[in-house]
């Protein structure tokens, strides 16, 4: 229904094209990162930093590499909390306020938006999924259950590629229509 707090790197991202959503990033400084592996996993101090580095190199390379986007870049984000500066129960507070905006509230057409959009992600997973299609360039939105492929794939004579697309994207809960938008190319010029 839309109500929803999605815990994870990078979520903002994944979501950004969806309006109502709060794109927050805590941060705390890296005294307090390692005292919390310290107390939490018993780390010693240097295999806690050790692994706050590792993690941290890790994090950025793979938002990098899915995104294209710099998981430092505040601007990427309605808000960034500093667990140095709030403790828990206090930025919950923050954020629970923030959510509570207009602007964030969920309205039947924020509802349908993100509908859509869990749709569209099917279909790109269901895309992935297949031996006939994973290897092909193609991207799916989707709008009132409307499914637009676009992509690049090869021209066969038996036309069973397109129909192959066709009847995945069909096979998927929320598509009532599917259009393909692909630009099709000779595989043996």
């Amino acid at each position: 229904d839309g109500k929803l707090v999605y815990h994870g790197l990078a979520g903002g991202f994944l979501l950004r094209s969806l309006p109502g959503v709060l794109r927050l990033r805590l941060i705390a400084p890296g005294e307090v990162r390692v005292r919390t592996l310290m107390e939490t996993h018993g780390m010693d101090e240097a295999s806690a930093e050790a692994y706050i580095q590792d993690i941290d190199h890790a994090r950025e390379t793979w938002v990098k590499n899915v995104y294209g986007q710099d998981i430092y870049d505040s601007t990427r984000y309605d808000m960034v909390l500093n667990l140095g500066s709030f403790s828990i129960p206090e930025a919950c507070e923050v954020v629970v306020t923030a959510a509570a905006r207009p602007e964030f509230e969920m309205t039947e057409a924020r509802s349908r938006e993100l509908k859509d959009f869990r749709t569209a992600c099917q279909v790109r997973l269901a895309l992935l999924e297949d031996l006939g299609t994973q290897t092909l360039d193609l991207d799916a939105t989707v709008t009132n259950g409307v499914a637009r492929v676009t992509g690049e794939a090869p021209v066969m004579n038996t036309g069973e590629v397109g129909k192959r697309i066709t009847e995945i994207v069909s096979s998927i809960s929320g598509v009532t229509e599917v259009r393909l938008s692909i630009e099709w190319f000779d595989p043996y010029p």
